[in-house]
């Protein structure tokens, strides 16, 4: 188990490192959500979401295409 949680730590770091601490708003409306970072802003269906996991400290929405939202709940106001 700690050879995975390594891997994927690594991973993550090495790939991701540019979108580490960037904080993010989200906007829910009816059809969509709004994602705004630093001058960036990007707008997602409802209809591209594939499912939608809920675990003890995150909330997980997969779209369709790979990518994932992931939304930590103490983060959420």
């Amino acid at each position: 188990m700690r050879l995975y949680v390594r891997h994927y730590k690594s991973f993550i770091n090495e790939n991701f490192k540019d979108r580490q601490g960037r904080i993010v708003t989200l906007e829910f409306a009816n059809d969509y959500i709004i994602a705004r970072d630093c001058g960036s802003e990007s707008k997602v269906m409802t209809t591209e979401f594939e499912e939608i996991y809920e675990i003890p400290t995150i909330i997980l929405v997969r779209l369709r295409g790979g990518q994932s939202l992931i939304v930590p709940k103490h983060k959420i106001t």
